[in-house]
């Protein structure tokens, strides 16, 4: 994508916040992402720049047998 502006990057994570047109998108994808690193007990980081392009990074705790 192009990037998410700094006005919408603190909401990308929740529930059904999408800056699509009504019918593209409903806005679960990264909160469900979330959701699931969470469970885990992980993180799902985001860097984004408008105009530039958005990385998400998920992090997980590291299994120690």
């Amino acid at each position: 994508g192009s990037g998410i502006s700094e006005l919408d990057l603190p909401r990308v994570l929740e529930p059904f916040f999408t800056t699509k047109p009504v019918g593209e998108g409903t806005g679960l994808g990264l909160s469900v992402s979330h959701e699931i690193v969470k469970a885990h007990g992980g993180d799902l980081v985001e860097d984004s720049k408008a105009g530039e392009g958005s990385c998400f990074t998920v992090r997980l705790p590291r299994s120690v047998s």
